[in-house]
This record gives C-alpha cells, structure tokens and sequence, in this order.
C-alpha cells in the first residue's frame, strides 16, 4: 500500500510541475533536487535504496530535462524520460520550452521538432 501511495505521489507531482508551470526560475532546479533527495530519504524508510531511486527517476529525468541547456540535452533528457515514463507526451516538453525564458522561438520549435522524432522512434 505505502508504495502505491509513492507511485501516485510521483504521478501527482509530475502532473501538477508540467501543467503548472509557467517560469523556469533559478531556483527551480535545486528546489526540484532538493524535493527528490527528501521524497528519496521518505521512501527509504518503506522499501530499499534500489526500490526508492527506481520510482524516482522519473521525476530526476524531470528535472534534467527542465535544466537541459541546448537542443541535444534535450533530446537525452527526454528520451530517458520517456524510458521511465512512456506516457510523457510531447507536451512536457513544450511546456518546459514555454517556460524557458533561454530559448527563442525557433530554437524551441527546433527543439521540439527533434524531441517529435524521439519520441515517434520510441512508440513506433
């Protein structure tokens, strides 16, 4: 019971950063490590180190896809989002992308263009 409540604390978490979000502040990375580390320290107390750093993942792949600087850091962070969590849609990049204040226009339609062809090699 207590790692379903984890598994839906992630979801819930995911869900609400990627609808929510509107700025990529400085602070939002670290906050986004610091949550990890002490959902990490929680989870621990229920199941293994292994187990906690498994159902975690996803929300670190989050967070390297939040802080990826250029288009290829992108196309890593998503794709090992995607591993984690083949349900993530494109959408969780354009909305990170919309929120960057560090990439024009183009650059992010770039960007999500090539994250498109990630993610149609992954589900085809």
């Amino acid at each position: 019971v207590t790692e379903t409540l984890f598994e839906h604390l992630i979801e819930l978490l995911f869900a609400l950063f990627t609808k929510q979000l509107v700025v990529v502040a400085p602070h939002t990375v670290p906050r986004l490590r610091a949550d990890e580390t002490e959902l990490i320290e929680s989870m621990k107390l229920h199941m293994t180190e292994n187990k906690a750093l498994g159902r975690i993942a996803r929300l670190q792949n989050l967070r390297e896809l939040v802080s990826a600087t250029n288009r290829d850091e992108f196309e890593r962070a998503y794709g090992a989002l995607l591993t984690n969590w083949p349900d993530a849609g494109l959408d969780v990049v354009d909305t990170i992308l919309r929120a960057r204040s560090d990439f024009d226009k183009h650059a992010a339609r770039a960007t999500l263009e090539s994250c498109r062809d990630v993610y149609i090699s992954r589900v085809a």
